[in-house]
């Protein structure tokens, strides 16, 4: 799974190869206003958390070949004291909540007002729509499941 999220080298009219999105990562944009809540601040209640709603998967050819994951994105905060400082997610987890990012190579998950969180993070919401059709073999795995739960 992991090789299969990667950029991919795509040939550009310019002559040089450019970075771009495979053909799973073009499948994982599907999940654009699934909604979806957090799990690394400690509660597991998911009627005490905060809903967020993904605006898109990260990706950025500046990010080259590992993509825009939890080690390559990065951000300024500004200190108590008045400074500021460069984390890149992944430490910025682990500094603000004890909460070490196994996954980091996973692309990130934008929100539409809350920024950038880690693809383990997120636990999405039952009954979310999905608004694409399903291809032939999505629905014949979707009649075989139905089936195997009705054969008891």
């Amino acid at each position: 799974m992991r090789k299969a999220l990667l950029p991919v080298k795509v040939d550009s009219k310019a002559g040089g190869g450019a970075w771009g999105m495979s053909e799973a990562f073009k499948a994982l944009r599907r999940l654009q206003n699934i909604r979806f809540f957090v799990n690394h601040r400690g509660s597991t209640d998911a009627l005490a958390s905060k809903e967020y709603k993904v605006k898109r998967i990260a990706f950025d050819p500046q990010y080259g070949e590992l993509g825009a994951n939890a080690r390559a994105v990065t951000f300024k905060k500004k200190m108590p004291d008045g400074s500021e400082k460069t984390y890149n997610v992944a430490q910025y987890y682990f500094e603000q909540y004890k909460f070490k990012v196994q996954y980091w190579f996973l692309p990130l998950v934008e929100t539409t007002k809350a920024g950038f969180f880690p693809m383990e993070v997120c636990d999405v919401h039952r009954f979310n729509p999905y608004p694409f059709k399903l291809d032939p073999n999505q629905v014949w795995l979707l009649f075989w499941a139905r089936s195997r739960v009705h054969k008891g």
